[in-house]
């Protein structure tokens, strides 16, 4: 039944003397199973005791139009009508079913509770009729940025999945994470042990993952972590059938959602003089072109062979939407190639300020076989010098 609206109540329909009627079996079970067994307004579980696991029964069945014409949002006309029919209840646990009858009773109006139904029983189906080209294994991944420890919620995944019209193929997200263990991205050691511990995670619980994850070829991935721990990441996605990246946008409200946006904004190629003594150098400006500078003045005595893809209007917003992760890997991809045709056989030295999940792309495109190895820098904090803290080998390839 489609619950647009309560019935059109016809008067000459009400009896005058009436027993209150009884909601049959079939109708409560079609309560039961329209809303999953959660209530209606908070989403609590209502066959699983929250503190023991305990299988039991805490479902509420609650009026929207009372029995009574003295209850909550009673009518005289309506109470009658609607009673003992299936598209007047809801399922509520117990504390929202006192909410709305008692404290809440005049400002959770009929139409509010009307309203409330209909979009929860349509959230269900719409949630219960995934397909398994709908269903997507999610990877998160997070490692030390300084002093940092970022988190993903499972919350916040769901919600950008939802956009997208996928779902988690299973309940818990493939943990990739590093633990806190008091070293940070400055300290000697730190970068051994995170690359070492992300492939080691990845071959174990993707690569070699159970038969479920190996059944759905489809990734959706959230990662926060130093770029260079970024990139290694995107080298071992590569092999992987359909790879999503997700990107964590601070504005207009932060979130991992692909939010509408028709934002568009140039890369340009800056290509160093011919014959720039100095071994290859790769500058990727898109969130900040400080780094440019930067780079220019630390290496001014080792090379001048500096090629820079540069954004237009560099800033932490630039990835907005899919369009700009697309126009990054091409325009990457392109300068790649020149490199390795201007400096072949040599490796390129890589100095990032990029978004994170564009540092993920770059490392998903960048072909082991076909390119020249790349050194990974990150910035010291304290000395504000950039260290090579990442290899990339051709001969070792992707780990």
């Amino acid at each position: 039944m489609k619950n647009e609206s309560l019935p059109k109540v016809i008067v000459a329909d009400i009896p005058m003397n009436r027993a209150r009627r009884k909601l049959g079996d079939a109708a409560y079970g079609f309560i039961f199973a329209k809303s999953a067994g959660r209530c209606q307004f908070c989403n609590k579980l209502l066959y699983e005791h929250q503190l023991t696991t305990e299988d039991c029964n805490l479902a509420e069945l609650a009026h929207i139009v009372a029995f009574k014409e003295a209850g909550a949002r009673g009518d005289k006309i309506k109470s009658s009508l609607l009673d003992g029919k299936e598209c007047n209840f809801l399922l509520l646990c117990h504390d929202c079913h006192r909410l709305i009858d008692h404290e809440g009773k005049y400002e959770y109006t009929e139409e509010f509770l009307v309203n409330l139904k209909r979009e929860r029983e349509e959230e269900i189906r719409e949630l219960t009729e995934i397909i398994s080209s709908c269903k997507t294994n999610c990877i998160v991944y997070t490692a030390k940025i300084g002093t940092y420890m970022p988190t993903i919620s499972n919350e916040e995944i769901k919600l950008a999945l939802r956009g997208d019209r996928k779902y988690p193929a299973r309940r818990e997200p493939i943990n990739l994470c590093g633990s806190d263990y008091g070293v940070v991205d400055s300290d000697s050691g730190y970068w051994t042990v995170e690359n070492t511990r992300l492939e080691k995670h990845f071959r174990e619980r993707v690569f070699n993952g159970n038969e479920n994850i190996r059944q759905i070829q489809d990734y959706s991935v959230f990662a926060l972590a130093p770029q260079p721990l970024l990139v290694r990441l995107g080298t071992l996605l590569e092999s992987k059938t359909t790879v999503h990246v997700y990107q964590r946008h601070r504005e207009p409200k932060e979130t991992w959602e692909w939010l509408p946006s028709e934002y568009h904004d140039e890369l340009c190629i800056t290509v160093p003089q011919p014959e720039s003594k100095g071994f290859p150098v790769l500058i990727l400006a898109i969130s900040a072109d400080a780094i440019i500078e930067n780079v220019r003045s630390q290496l001014s005595d080792c090379s001048e062979n500096i090629w820079v893809v540069k954004a237009s209007n560099p800033n932490y917003s630039w990835c907005a939407n899919r369009y700009q992760q697309r126009q990054f890997r091409e325009t990457v991809r392109r300068v790649l190639n020149l490199i390795k045709n201007e400096c072949p056989g040599e490796s390129i030295h890589v100095f990032m300020a990029i978004p994170n999940s564009l540092a993920i792309e770059f490392g998903r495109l960048w072909m082991p076989k076909a390119d020249a190895s790349l050194l990974l820098y990150d910035i010291d904090r304290e000395t504000k010098l950039y260290n090579m803290v990442s290899l990339l080998s051709t001969k070792n390839g992707r780990g």
